[in-house]
């Protein structure tokens, strides 16, 4: 799905349909969390853990692009109230 990322913006633009790249990254953000869940990012191998990084850093990459295009600016904490 990584790889997609430019025919995505790609087809958004020559379409004039931002829900391409909404959908993209609701679906690139809900693999994000699944791969989070599974894996222990700071376990394992150095090589290992090296890679899992530089996949979650990529990852956030491509969101924060995503967001930027679309003129959404993401809040950096969220805050819960407490009960």
């Amino acid at each position: 799905r990584i790889n997609q990322f430019p025919l995505v913006i790609l087809n958004s633009a020559i379409n004039l349909k931002q829900n391409y790249v909404i959908s993209y990254l609701l679906k690139l953000a809900d693999e994000l969390n699944s791969f989070y869940e599974k894996e222990i990012i700071i376990k394992g191998e150095p090589k290992e853990i090296r890679y899992k990084l530089i996949f979650i850093y990529y990852l956030k990459n491509i969101l924060e692009l995503g967001f930027h295009l679309l003129n959404i600016k993401p809040k950096k904490e969220l805050h819960y109230p407490m009960s």
